[in-house]
């Protein structure tokens, strides 16, 4: 799970909380609802916390004060849904809340098991926000390999210049199952340095 993100944040409960921004008030501001844009950043613990991104880009008014997620769940795919809360100012109200993000973790009430992510962008999440000026690996495992590969293709960079050369794909077959294929290990692990020409190694089952 990528903790320690340059985000000043409280999440509880998939609630994100933050404080309006510069030259809004509740008095001269107007609240609505839009769904936000969001990218998956990562998967947590026991496949059960999906991690996300989220910015105000394309939203309405002046800024967001508050992202909530919610997750539509069946037995092959997850689809995820922000909802944030807008402030639309009083014309020639001063606006301070451009260019705002931060990130909501959505607890699921079962792991992941491969079931394919919806909702969100996925392509390019394992470059969002690094941490301390390095990139690290997300944790992957749980998502099914398709995910996983588009989670660490870097977009509009060709293919020379990726930090991430290739995702190599081993599969451990069974003889009869009705399980999703799935990651169940990487290679580099999820928080280690994705370093230039990096190859990802994933094993998937079953």
């Amino acid at each position: 799970m990528r903790l320690g993100r340059l985000v000043l944040l409280l999440v509880v409960a998939g609630l994100l909380i933050l404080t309006r921004p510069p030259g809004s008030s509740a008095q001269n501001a107007t609240t609505i609802s839009a769904q936000a844009h969001g990218t998956l950043i990562g998967v947590g613990p026991g496949q059960r916390r999906l991690i996300v991104e989220w910015t105000n880009t394309g939203l309405p008014g002046c800024g967001v004060y508050g992202v909530t997620s919610s997750t539509t769940a069946t037995s092959t795919s997850v689809t995820v849904t922000l909802t944030a809360q807008v402030d639309v100012l009083a014309p020639g109200t001063p606006c301070g809340g451009v260019g705002q993000f931060g990130s909501v973790t959505e607890t699921l009430a079962a792991p992941l098991g491969g079931r394919a992510i919806n909702g969100v962008q996925l392509l390019g999440g394992a470059f969002l926000l690094p941490r301390q000026g390095a990139l690290t690996m997300p944790d992957l495992v749980g998502l099914s390999p398709n995910d996983a590969r588009i989670m660490v293709t870097q977009p509009d960079i060709p293919a020379r210049d990726r930090v991430i050369a290739r995702v190599v794909i081993h599969r451990r077959h069974a003889k009869t199952t009705r399980r999703l294929a799935r990651v169940i290990a990487q290679r580099p692990a999820a928080d280690k340095p994705i370093r230039p020409n990096t190859t990802v190694v994933l094993t998937v089952a079953p």
